[in-house]
């Protein structure tokens, strides 16, 4: 019989993990209460490696380089808020974009 290998979950998946659930969660709470511990969580997010997915390469390509996961926070809540929007117009980002094509 062989032996199962334990799991072993990445930094990376980890700290998406993070991002993802426990940061929200902890944000919300603490709003909730009327504490301002948003500074820590900021901290946390740009001491994390950055994120990695399409969206995030779509700005890379652009040269819009994520050096946290602070960065991809704000590249995916630009993306919402604007690309998505098609507003691009609204946002400096979009305008520096447009003026380099």
């Amino acid at each position: 019989e062989s032996r199962k290998k334990p799991k072993v979950l990445s930094k990376a998946f980890i700290d998406l993990i993070i991002l993802n659930t426990v940061i929200p969660l902890q944000f919300a709470y603490a709003q909730k209460r009327g504490e301002l511990i948003f500074e820590n969580l900021i901290d946390f997010m740009k001491e994390a490696a950055p994120e990695k997915n399409s969206i995030i390469d779509k700005f890379a390509s652009f040269g819009l380089t994520s050096k946290s996961a602070f960065d991809t926070q704000v590249l995916l809540q630009l993306k919402n808020e604007y690309c998505n929007q098609k507003a691009c117009l609204k946002c400096a980002v979009g305008i520096e974009l447009l003026k380099n094509k």
